[in-house]
């Protein structure tokens, strides 16, 4: 004797209930996709250096500066009431060249 089952149909509800589980899932997966992304996003971002800005600084302290209405040439040291014109040195304060990236000083 053979005997047949037939599977019940799920009811609305339950189909409901089912999708409702889905939804919540595929959520819960896509905030932690996101979260995950974001975290290690920051972390990137932290450990990026700083860029030194110091050049910058330098710039708006040598553009305060009075500009020169007298100058001395001179192969001395300055005297005491006397400020260095190049007090720092800078490609072009001597005379030369750039070649192959190396600055080579000219006589």
């Amino acid at each position: 004797m053979k005997v047949s089952t037939v599977k019940p149909e799920r009811s609305v509800k339950t189909q409901w209930h089912c999708v409702l589980h889905l939804f919540t899932a595929a959520t819960s997966v896509g905030i932690c996709i996101v979260l995950i992304i974001t975290s290690v996003w920051v972390i990137r971002e932290e450990q990026k250096e700083i860029p030194d800005l110091s050049v910058v600084a330098q710039i708006a302290e040598d553009w305060s500066q009075l500009p020169f209405v007298s100058i001395r040439v001179s192969e001395t040291a300055c005297r005491a009431s006397e400020k260095p014109v190049f007090s720092r040195v800078w490609l072009g304060t001597l005379d030369g060249c750039l070649v192959g990236g190396d600055y080579v000083i000219t006589k």
